[in-house]
């Protein structure tokens, strides 16, 4: 995958692009809304790297977003995403 814009739904801004990480998060194991805060660390969520690659493609289908398989790589906290996310949708390669 590459990291460009595929016709991006326009998320509401950084707030906005955090709620669509806590929903795919939520989508591939069950968590509750107050334990998905910025800092939390996928590894403490209990995510492996199958339910990264279910992660990315999630975040593709819900941003319009290419993702690249080496950045998700480097994700350790629901921040991280988020602010890739944001990036990327602002048209600038993290």
């Amino acid at each position: 995958m590459t990291a460009q814009h595929h016709a991006a739904v326009p998320p509401a801004g950084r707030e906005g692009t955090g709620e669509v990480v806590r929903a795919a998060l939520a989508g591939i194991r069950p968590h509750h809304p107050e334990d998905l805060g910025p800092e939390v660390r996928l590894a403490d969520l209990g995510h492996d790297s199958l339910d990264r690659v279910i992660l990315v493609t999630a975040l593709e289908r819900a941003t319009g977003l290419a993702i690249d398989d080496g950045d998700a790589l480097a994700w350790r906290t629901i921040a991280d995403i988020t602010a890739h996310l944001t990036r990327l949708h602002e048209g600038n390669r993290p």
